[in-house]
């Protein structure tokens, strides 16, 4: 069975911050979101929300170093979240990721790529990624503290300095290895051809 058969009646459409956060955070190990983003979700046949995907500007200039500073902060957007239930249809993640693709490039032109982060102690190896033709970048170094243990609870690096929470001894907790993938966008042709597409 095809993929267009399959998800027949299945639609995916852009959704604001707040609804995408509160799905996320019942879905997706980390929580919260950036304060900038822009937001899909994908819809089944009863109007359900079963999957939601989220697009950021990336912040750190470490990103632009990858592509050799040949591309333009504006040509790069990040997927940040890719939240799914656990009772997901199979293939329902690509389904998502690869419609919004879609929405993204023809709300914002001038993007050229996206890159996303694979957070492998957790179990994610881009599965969904490769499925959509997403590059391997290879894996990302282990960064600085992501967060610190603080009476057995897990606190964000924002929440204090480092340098003093561990002076007062909590157990830092450094950012994992990931992998990295980069989808790089390919012309759609005419608009009449994108709206088949994403039909």
């Amino acid at each position: 069975m095809s993929m267009l058969k399959k998800y027949a009646g299945w639609a995916v459409k852009e959704i604001n911050r707040d609804r995408a956060l509160a799905y996320s955070n019942r879905h997706h190990v980390l929580k919260g979101l950036p304060a900038v983003c822009w937001c899909y979700a994908l819809f089944d046949k009863n109007d359900k929300i079963s999957g939601v995907v989220v697009y950021s500007t990336p912040t750190s200039p470490q990103i632009f170093k990858i592509f050799e500073n040949t591309v333009l902060k504006e040509e790069l957007l990040q997927l940040t979240r890719l939240s799914l239930p656990k009772d997901s249809v199979y293939n329902a993640g690509s389904f998502l990721v690869s419609k919004s693709l879609q929405l993204v490039k023809f709300k914002y032109p001038n993007v050229k790529s996206v890159i996303t982060y694979c957070d492998i102690e957790n179990g994610f190896w881009g599965t969904v990624f490769k499925a959509c033709n997403w590059q391997n970048f290879g894996f990302s170094t282990k960064g600085g503290y992501q967060g610190f243990i603080v009476k057995n609870e897990f606190k964000h690096a924002k929440c204090g300095k480092a340098n003093i929470t561990l002076k007062n001894g909590y157990r830092p907790v450094r950012r994992s290895t990931k992998i990295r993938y980069v989808f790089f966008y390919k012309e759609y042709g005419s608009y009449s051809d994108f709206l088949k597409i994403a039909s």
